[in-house]
């Protein structure tokens, strides 16, 4: 099973980097995939981008107009929202750094969101998307990584390897 990751535009690294912790591609954000979103300028082509930010009403703007994969950064759940991902087919993107990069409580209250929005929408039929969105490589995680994050905030191991193959490849094409 190939594996696939998303980062930053700010990380940088080699291709047998990602080879060697485990990804047969790396995708970086407005070079393989446009990201608009924190009250950035968007035209109206939004085929392969991720829609990313806080301001939910944005979002939901960008996703009603047809943004493919949807990023919420502050993790709680909208749902208004929600319910425009799941009617657009839209994808939800979860960046695990958010987890990596944080400390103490602040990382078990990240961890708690996080569950709590996969989980709801998982239950609303959603397609959710494991990226570690790092910033540089220290912060970037291996396959083996990313499975084992993705599986501490609930998801099952069989789920979270379709996600890092098929969705996550889905994102960018």
């Amino acid at each position: 099973m190939n594996f696939y990751d998303i980062v930053s535009e700010t990380c940088q690294f080699d291709e047998q980097f990602a080879k060697r912790i485990g990804f047969k591609k790396i995708f970086v954000i407005n070079k393989d995939v446009r990201a608009v979103g924190n009250n950035t300028k968007s035209d109206d082509d939004l085929d392969r981008c991720i829609a990313f930010g806080m301001d939910k009403n944005q979002l939901l703007s960008l996703v009603k107009r047809g943004a493919p994969a949807v990023s919420i950064t502050d993790f709680y759940i909208d749902r208004k929202l929600m319910e425009a991902i799941k009617e657009n087919k839209a994808i939800l993107l979860i960046p695990m750094s958010a987890i990596t990069s944080l400390y103490g409580i602040e990382r078990s209250r990240t961890i708690y969101k996080v569950g709590k929005l996969y989980t709801h929408a998982r239950k609303m039929g959603i397609d959710v998307c494991f990226a570690s969105m790092a910033k540089d490589p220290l912060h970037m995680n291996s396959a083996i990584q990313l499975l084992e994050l993705a599986k501490l905030i609930g998801a099952e191991e069989k789920y979270a390897r379709h996600s890092m193959s098929e969705i996550t490849k889905a994102v960018v094409e």
